[in-house]
């Protein structure tokens, strides 16, 4: 039977913090591959063995300081979680402005006047943003873990993690490219994010979304304009886009057609309107009808 004081022992209240302590522990060098089977384990159980665990590693004196200091982490780690309540796993849009912005701006000093902390995104484990992530929920995952898995003060997470809502806040009340283009028309996500990485003015920036999926190019298109800092330049880009939408879209149409200018007289005109009108077609498709039945009666 171990016997613990309750400041000498772990009491996880949920099955995520007892996972924690079970993570935290297997980083340790003296922790290696203890918790293999752990999360099979009932919460009960869990609290068992971390508790066994901690008296077989650690003297009376180490075992008080560990688990102080355990309890501690989870809840600066809890702390920190509650400032990514915004980046919810359904807000694909803010999931991925967050993880352009986040490598866009990876030297950027931001300031806290309330904590008087000077800091700087770049403090977060960039390593984690893996660039060949090509879904939105991996993204997400890791976000989290670049913000976690970090030698950044408590503070400093929190700075950045206030800095990064209150830049999306400014970006939602601002009027997006989902304004412009159908998530749901394959053709036009495609085209919307070939057209936005083209005109990014660095390689880096053109790599930022690897997409696997029509979903994942949408919200890599949605992204990539939110990411433009000038809200004048957005509404440049989007008339323009507007523009060459359609003129796509004309294009695609002629199927490899080509324009040509005639002259007719009014009342010959007129006929042809006449014919157009009682045929409910267009008038370069009536012409094309009537060239293809004459050629067809002369053969």
């Amino acid at each position: 039977m171990l016997d613990f004081s309750s400041s000498e022992r772990i009491e996880a209240k949920s099955e995520s913090e007892a996972m924690f302590y079970a993570k935290y522990l297997n980083i340790d060098p003296k922790g290696i591959d203890y918790f293999l089977y752990f999360q099979r384990e009932p919460l009960d159980e869990k609290n068992r063995l971390i508790n066994k665990y901690l008296a077989e590693k650690y003297s009376e004196k180490e075992l008080k300081f560990r688990v102080k200091q355990m309890i501690k982490t989870y809840e600066s780690e809890k702390i920190c979680n509650q400032d990514w309540f915004w980046l919810s796993a359904v807000d694909e849009r803010a999931i991925n402005w967050a993880w352009g912005y986040i490598q866009l701006n990876k030297d950027k000093e931001i300031y806290s006047r309330k904590l008087k902390i000077e800091t700087a995104i770049n403090k977060l484990n960039l390593n984690k943003l893996d660039p060949d992530t090509a879904t939105t929920l991996a993204r997400r995952n890791c976000l989290i873990e670049s913000f976690q898995e970090t030698n950044a003060q408590i503070e400093e997470r929190k700075i950045i993690a206030k800095d990064l809502l209150r830049e999306w806040e400014y970006i939602l009340n601002k009027k997006g490219l989902e304004s412009l283009i159908d998530r749901y028309n394959e053709k036009q996500c495609e085209w919307a994010l070939s057209y936005l990485k083209e005109i990014r003015t660095t390689n880096h920036s053109r790599r930022l979304f690897k997409s696997i999926n029509n979903k994942e190019k949408y919200f890599s298109a949605i992204a990539l304009f939110d990411l433009i800092n000038d809200d004048r330049d957005k509404e440049l880009i989007l008339m323009k886009m507007r523009k060459a939408w359609t003129q796509y879209k004309y294009r695609s149409k002629q199927n490899g057609k080509k324009s040509y200018s005639i002259s007719m007289s009014k009342t010959t005109k007129s006929k042809l309107d006449k014919i157009v009108e009682h045929t409910n077609s267009k008038i370069c498709d009536t012409i094309e009808r009537l060239i293809n039945d004459e050629y067809e009666r002369l053969n």
